[in-house]
C-alpha cells in the first residue's frame, strides 16, 4: 500500500524499486505504479539520477 512505501522510502531513501518489491511481497511494477502515485500526489520526489538519486518524502 501507499503508506507501506511511504514509510520504506522514510527510512531507506537510496531503496529501488526491487528491494521495496521484495520487502513488502509485491511486484516490481506494482511498487513503480504506486510510486508514480505518490509522486503525482506531491508526496515523493526523486532528488538526482536514477541510479545515484534518493527518494525524498515531502512532509504534508
Amino acid at each position: 500500500s501507499e503508506a507501506n512505501i511511504l514509510n520504506i522510502l522514510l527510512k531507506s531513501p537510496h531503496i529501488t524499486a526491487a528491494e521495496i518489491a521484495s520487502e513488502i511481497g509485491i511486484t516490481d511494477r506494482a511498487v513503480r505504479k504506486i510510486i508514480s502515485s505518490l509522486k503525482v500526489k506531491g508526496l515523493v520526489e526523486r532528488v538526482g539520477s536514477n541510479k545515484s538519486g534518493y527518494w525524498k518524502v515531502n512532509n504534508k
